[in-house]
């Protein structure tokens, strides 16, 4: 039956690549449409097609141009890795519509996603500019979509780890042009082609978590080599983007993930973490200490940058109170806090620094409940999985998901002083633990089943939801 589903699936697939083909011959032909028009529909019916058939493929692309998004701007609110995220995931869709497993993406966490979307729907109807909010909506309606998708594909252990050990390859990637471009003179702080020093700093932060405890999971030398190689480039970049926020958090993950290679006697990766922290410390220019030595007093003080933080949390504060339930509509905080605002504040036309004030502007104090719902859900799930995973011995799912855990908590950390709601690698972090959640839940029940067959008894025992 398996067999069989799937010959259906590739054949209906199939009759859709060629009819799509076939319509795009007929419209260069006969409607005389642009051959740079239908050369870009066939690659991006391409895309869909590779994605229909092979989803982790198109999810590893995804990942990818994810590092390289400031590089491919097309106009506003709209990027080359945007397009080509819309395409892997209708691919996705596809696939799933035809194999008809609509119903098992429909998880805890995808329900309050839909949930979530539902209610910022709603809160369009009272944006300052409804078509910025239809914009925004529409990205976060691709980005759940992202979420579930990554939930759905990354189906076992090895498609999980294989993930994480892609993400801190191809941040070692954009961190090593950081530093090409920070050394040549092209950029005064190590951005690369991210274009922002914070999001380079989430980044990398999340990737210096996957690095170390993934690790011991990974297989084949060169992985192994480019992330040993990798990790003091990432710290290096992490120091020359002079994110003070990053470095606070670096700490903290550093602190947590020393804490839990020592309980899983992953010494060569503690040695080698520490080691290089030790050395950095030799290259790091006299910027670094004197962005460092700022953080204390900019907090004590609220100057500089932190001061700034602090007065749009303030402007936030007020647009939550006049308007609690529904916000001022998706991507309107730059909009409506021109009246709440100083006059110099307004001028400059910055986000709210912080994804939970961001949030609750934005989609009222609902909408923030649901966003916090789908972060609660997602860390209570994982946590449950290490739990039922370390009961029945299998310290290498626990490790895995100690390691989602970590590298989400670093970056709702971050969101303390960014706006991730809105970041593409925020979303594949929530898909990472709904995949753990589902791979745990998978793996004991397949275990569970294996035992109850070899000791020749009846049925499978219930496994409690993880």
């Amino acid at each position: 039956m398996t067999n069989i589903g799937r010959n259906l699936t590739a054949l209906t697939l199939g009759l859709l690549v060629i009819g799509s083909v076939g319509t795009l011959a007929f419209s260069l032909i006969f409607l005389k449409l642009s051959p740079l028009v239908v050369g870009g529909l066939l690659v991006g019916g391409a895309v869909v097609a590779v994605s229909a058939f092979r989803p982790y493929l198109g999810l590893h692309v995804l990942l990818g141009l994810v590092f390289f998004e400031g590089a491919f701007a097309m106009a506003e609110d709209v990027t080359f890795t945007k397009v080509m995220g819309g395409l892997i995931t209708a691919g996705w869709l596809a696939n799933l519509l035809v194999r008809r497993r609509v119903r098992s993406v429909l998880n805890l966490q995808a329900v309050l996603v839909l949930a979530y979307l539902a209610w910022c729907a709603l809160a369009v109807t009272e944006a300052l500019d409804p078509d910025l909010a239809m914009r925004r909506l529409m990205s976060y309606a691709l980005l759940g979509l992202i979420m579930i998708m990554v939930g759905s594909v990354a189906d076992t252990p090895e498609r999980l780890d294989r993930l994480v050990a892609a993400f801190a390859c191809w941040t070692i990637v954009a961190c090593a042009i950081a530093l090409g471009m920070y050394y040549t003179g092209a950029t005064k702080v190590a951005v690369g082609l991210i274009g922002n020093r914070n999001a380079l700093a989430l980044y990398i932060n999340m990737a210096v978590i996957g690095a170390l405890l993934a690790y011991s999971r990974i297989r084949g030398a060169v992985p192994r080599l480019i992330i040993l190689i990798g990790v003091p480039i990432l710290l290096l970049t992490l120091a020359l983007t002079l994110s003070r926020t990053g470095l606070v958090v670096m700490v903290v993950a550093l602190v947590s993930v020393w804490y839990r290679l020592a309980r899983e006697r992953g010494f060569l990766m503690l040695l080698g973490s520490t080691l290089a922290c030790a050395v950095i410390v030799f290259f790091l220019p006299s910027a670094f200490w004197k962005r460092a030595e700022t953080i204390l007093p900019s907090i004590e003080r609220r100057e500089d940058t932190f001061g700034t933080r602090v007065r749009l949390w303030e402007t936030g504060f007020r647009l939550i109170q006049d308007k609690p339930l529904l916000g001022v509509g998706p991507g309107n905080f730059i909009l409506a806090s021109a009246r709440y605002a100083e006059s110099g504040m307004a001028a400059e036309r910055l986000n709210t620094h912080n994804v939970y004030v961001g949030v609750a502007v934005e989609s009222g104090l609902v909408g923030l409940a649901l966003y916090l719902a789908i972060i609660l859900s997602a860390f209570g799930g994982v946590h449950r999985a290490i739990r039922a995973a370390r009961r029945v011995g299998r310290s290498d799912l626990a490790l895995a998901g100690i390691t989602v855990e970590t590298m989400m908590l670093a970056a709702m950390l971050n969101g303390l002083t960014q706006n991730v709601e809105n970041l593409k690698l925020t979303w594949i972090g929530f898909g990472m633990c709904v995949a753990l959640i589902a791979v745990v839940r998978t793996t004991l029940i397949h275990e569970r089943a294996t035992v109850v067959r070899e000791a020749g008894g009846e049925g499978v025992p219930e496994v409690a939801a993880t």
